[in-house]
């Protein structure tokens, strides 16, 4: 899922701009500056420490993922196991997450 965000890579960004003196920027940095400074407060502090930003569009193969990764479900997984609904555990999953609008996509990060 190659769509999915690490804010690291967006506070690096954030940083480089704010070390750029207001001479050197154009209008176009000046846009994205303001719209990272508003993406980090609404994150909070774990923007720069590294939140997984999960498109809307993935979470569904995100929770699957997720459930591979920590062992709930083997990767080779066979029946009744193929029959879970991954909508609904998606869904389930979502209850520890908080929605973020990035770039015209919605996103959901991890609530602290």
């Amino acid at each position: 899922m190659s769509d999915i965000i690490d804010t690291r890579t967006l506070a690096e960004e954030l940083d480089e701009l704010m070390g750029l003196d207001d001479d050197d920027m154009n209008e176009d940095d000046h846009k994205r500056l303001e719209a990272l400074n508003d993406l980090a407060d609404e994150i909070g502090s774990e923007f720069y420490h590294g939140e997984t930003m999960i498109p809307e569009s993935s979470f569904e193969q995100y929770a699957q993922q997720l459930a591979e990764d920590i062992g709930a479900i083997s990767s080779d997984v066979q029946w009744p196991l193929t029959c879970i609904d991954w909508e609904w555990a998606a869904s389930e999953l979502q209850h520890d997450y908080s929605s973020v609008d990035w770039e015209d996509e919605t996103y959901y990060v991890r609530t602290s």
